[in-house]
């Protein structure tokens, strides 16, 4: 029983090294290059997509308001 919880934890703690090691070079790697990470990229193109349709309501707004009057 003690041996399988002393191996479970160190391969628990061994994917925990993996992962942050990962991203830590991966992270460092984007910083040195000046490259935003995907996460970032796609959160700009939403927030690109999400001002390009508030626009377009409030130009619809506009013509609505012109055709009303």
């Amino acid at each position: 029983m003690v041996l399988g919880y002393l191996l479970y934890k160190t391969v628990d703690l061994s994917i925990d090294i993996v992962k942050i090691t990962y991203y830590g070079c991966k992270s460092s790697l984007y910083w040195w290059y000046g490259i935003d990470c995907p996460e970032v990229e796609r959160e700009k193109k939403t927030v690109k997509a999400i001002e390009l349709l508030t626009k377009r309501i409030d130009e619809l707004e506009k013509t609505l308001k012109e055709k009303n009057d």
